[in-house]
């Protein structure tokens, strides 16, 4: 996991801590409510446990994702689920362009198609997509790797695979990363 899924985190300390400023992860008052009382304490929080997104630790296209989003805006992104609103445009133009089409159904018919082998493996990223579009052009067909984790769907639409963050609430009212889950369907 990392830091864009600090403003899920951010949701839930702001609803679960009742009269206390929302408090981000690193320990850091991120502002909002009054304060506590004086002599009052609320630990309602404590020992919590939620779930956000995440990437699989040895993610070649995460890691070139991160990589140019650092190069062209000096830090990783803070907000959840950037990543997977990243790989969801990027695949709509991916499937425009394989169907060159932009109608709906077109797009619609071509999305697994792009997400899954067969295919030349693409990753997340300038060069990955432009490589990607290369590619189509040209006739052939990717496999895109997502910066947030496969984006292989089955006949529902759902993935195939991915991974789910747990963290949990402590006890200094911090946000501590416990673990990645990864699922297959």
């Amino acid at each position: 996991m990392g830091d864009e899924v600090e403003a899920v985190r951010w949701a839930c300390v702001a609803g679960v801590r009742r009269g206390g400023d929302p408090v981000d992860r690193r320990g850091g008052r991120l502002g909002g409510g009054g304060g506590r009382a004086e002599g009052t304490e609320d630990r309602s929080a404590d020992g919590l446990y939620g779930t956000g997104p995440a990437t699989a630790a040895a993610s070649a296209a995460s890691a070139a994702w991160e990589a140019a989003y650092v190069a062209e805006y000096g830090s990783l992104p803070v907000l959840a689920y950037v990543k997977e609103a990243y790989d969801a445009t990027v695949a709509l133009v991916l499937a425009a362009e394989a169907a060159g089409s932009t109608d709906g159904a077109a797009i619609r018919d071509r999305l697994r198609a792009i997400g899954g082998p067969p295919g030349i493996a693409v990753t997340a990223g300038p060069r990955g997509v432009a490589a990607a579009l290369r590619a189509l052009a040209d006739g052939a067909e990717i496999d895109y790797q997502g910066a947030s984790g496969s984006i292989d769907w089955d006949d529902n639409g759902d993935l195939r695979r991915g991974h789910v963050g747990i963290w949990r609430f402590t006890t200094d009212e911090r946000i501590e990363e416990t673990g990645t889950v990864a699922f297959t369907r």
